[in-house]
């Protein structure tokens, strides 16, 4: 029994020697590391907290030019929406008229509203001007951009869009081979025939002619383009039919409400929902430190 308790004893005695040291050790790294920075996990070096940057032996904080945020990482920055980097600048776009903010961190940062093309004039500045569509010819729109085409039973002459002999009416044609129905550009097939294809108020045809698309700001809801209404701190996604909050606001059913950030956290890249600063950690809705040395 005896033999027992010196075991125990000196099981217990390891165990306060171990955390004496390992406090000593952790304290002693506390005073090693440079201001702004932590013991890592693993307690094998430092790390810079959230906002600053490793630069030799310390930690040095990272510049923010003005409408830029810091990324999730906190190690690099963006610029906000309606701005674009520019080396160590963000620079406002321009939205010439006709045109809409897109989601791009590079290029123009704009692009055309449906109808026209963008336009380099003399002075090297960018516009979008109105696609001429003539007529008895309609417009398509495509991932390369927009353009027009004539209708069926014309094709694309000196003077635009020039009639040619279609049978059926313009509607349709046979295939010789199978004598399959064919139907034109605009039309679907019934069955025994071709109809027009019955194109909502709000709305254009794709570019095969078979189904059509809302315009932008409009999304479809049956057989309609119903407009979509964005409230307010939203705007519209680049897709047109639907609605984004901005940074630092999320969707709650039809409105955008305010985040609520914590002292010692920071949005995420998204800006839809908040992060905790490194070395903080979350707690239901706040971040608190766990004591990794931290100077």
């Amino acid at each position: 029994m005896k033999i027992w308790w010196i075991i125990i004893f000196g099981i217990l005695w390891a165990l306060i020697f171990t955390s004496f040291s390992c406090g000593n050790v952790l304290a002693a790294k506390k005073d090693q590391i440079p201001e702004n920075s932590y013991v890592k996990n693993a307690g094998d070096g430092w790390r810079c907290v959230w906002g600053y940057i490793k630069r030799r032996n310390h930690c040095e904080a990272i510049r923010l030019p003005a409408n830029s945020f810091l990324d999730s990482d906190g190690f690099e920055w963006q610029c906000e929406r309606g701005f674009l980097r520019d080396k160590e600048d963000c620079i406002e776009i321009v939205v010439p008229k006709n045109a809409y903010l897109i989601e791009e961190e590079y290029g123009r940062g704009w692009a055309c509203e449906r109808g026209f093309l963008v336009y380099k004039t003399a002075s090297s500045m960018y516009e979008c001007i109105k696609i001429a569509v003539p007529e008895n010819a309609v417009l398509i729109s495509s991932a390369m951009g927009d353009y027009w085409q004539c209708h069926s039973g014309y094709v694309e002459g000196d003077n635009g869009c020039e009639e040619e002999d279609v049978p059926l009416s313009g509607a349709a044609s046979r295939n010789k081979f199978d004598d399959n129905l064919y139907c034109a550009w605009g039309f679907m097939d019934s069955g025994s025939d071709c109809v027009a294809i019955d194109l909502p108020s709000n709305a254009y045809m794709d570019k095969d002619g078979r189904r059509w698309r809302c315009s932008r700001g409009y999304r479809k809801l049956d057989r309609q383009c119903v407009e979509v209404t964005v409230p307010e701190n939203a705007y519209l996604k680049d897709s047109g039919d639907d609605w984004r909050c901005l940074r630092g606001y999320r969707r709650d059913h039809d409105s955008c409400l305010l985040i609520q950030i914590p002292e010692n956290a920071h949005l995420n890249t998204a800006g839809t929902r908040w992060l905790c600063d490194k070395p903080y950690v979350s707690s239901g809705k706040t971040c608190d430190l766990i004591d990794k040395g931290t100077k």
